[in-house]
């Protein structure tokens, strides 16, 4: 599933701040298209690599983890 992610950001990130114009001519799934601030196409962005840190980290046998003050202890037996 991670892999489907990754594409389906990649493809997604050629639209982001694009007008809606380009994304109603392009938006069709044929091809990637390049990003309009960066003039990159086809590369997944910090979206992925931030659904992948959040993957490994729940697959950690066990790991404390403190948000806001809150302590959370998550024991993972394999």
């Amino acid at each position: 599933m991670l892999k489907e992610i990754a594409i389906a950001d990649a493809y997604g990130a050629g639209f982001e701040f694009s007008s809606a114009k380009k994304v109603k001519m392009y938006n069709d799934l044929s091809t990637y298209c390049t990003h309009d601030l960066y003039g990159f196409s086809a590369k997944y962005t910090d979206d992925t690599q931030m659904t992948i840190a959040i993957a490994e980290l729940l697959l950690t046998p066990c790991v404390r983890i403190v948000v806001a003050s809150i302590n959370l202890q998550i024991n993972r037996e394999r």
